[in-house]
């Protein structure tokens, strides 16, 4: 995606800002290159009136917001804070071949362009690939993986994990650890994967195509 021109912003229907809020107003599924003319990462894009009596607020932009690299406005709480979803930890990758590794804390970890090696940590992290052929795992706790474009690689870890945009196209993988024997459960459009302390969902995945396209590795 490659942003040019003015960000013109508006608010309908007389709706009214309040401290804390947080929009998401393009999702980028790949690369993102530039941004809007005059808008730097956190200026604002002007004040519009609060459900506070009438006061206004001032409405911020971020090119950092939902999984790494989307593009979302934002207020500011009366203390001056950020939203809770722009407060947790960023690791934000390049266009090189990266290698991101978390911590303890609940990170969101995107790796940019590139064939990049991404490891979440001990806490709730959203780890996402971007452009490039990736390998993503998230570690201990309960994690939300997203490959984007590429052919991407997913280990399987401990928690209740979330896998989106697997892509059979695309030749994604799953990679387990040798001996682990999984449980493939189809769960309305999804696919569950479980074993001793894994319990993974992919979304919007078929049992029987996953079967066929033969995509398990054991290492």
């Amino acid at each position: 995606l490659e942003l040019a021109g003015e960000l013109k912003v508006s608010l309908i229907d007389e709706f009214k800002l309040s401290a804390g809020d947080f929009f998401v107003i393009t999702k980028v599924g790949g690369k993102r290159t530039c941004q809007y003319e005059g808008l730097d990462e956190g200026d604002s894009v002007g004040e519009f009136e609060s459900d506070d009596d009438g006061d206004q607020l001032k409405l911020y932009i971020t090119y950092k917001g939902g999984d790494g690299n989307d593009i979302a406005l934002y207020t500011k709480s009366a203390s001056g804070a950020l939203p809770e979803s722009l407060r947790e930890p960023r690791m934000i990758g390049s266009d090189a071949d990266d290698s991101l590794t978390g911590t303890s804390a609940d990170e969101v970890i995107f790796g940019g362009s590139g064939d990049d090696v991404l490891l979440g940590g001990a806490g709730d992290d959203q780890v996402t690939g971007g452009n490039g052929n990736d390998k993503l795992y998230g570690g201990f706790g309960d994690d939300i993986l997203k490959g984007d474009r590429g052919a991407d690689t997913y280990k399987l870890s401990r928690g209740d994990d979330e896998i989106i945009g697997f892509s059979f196209a695309e030749n994604d993988r799953i990679c387990v650890a040798d001996g682990v024997e999984l449980s493939l459960t189809q769960v309305g459009d999804d696919l569950l994967l479980t074993a001793d302390g894994i319990h993974t969902t992919l979304k919007d995945v078929d049992k029987g195509e996953f079967l066929a396209a033969d995509v398990i590795d054991f290492i």
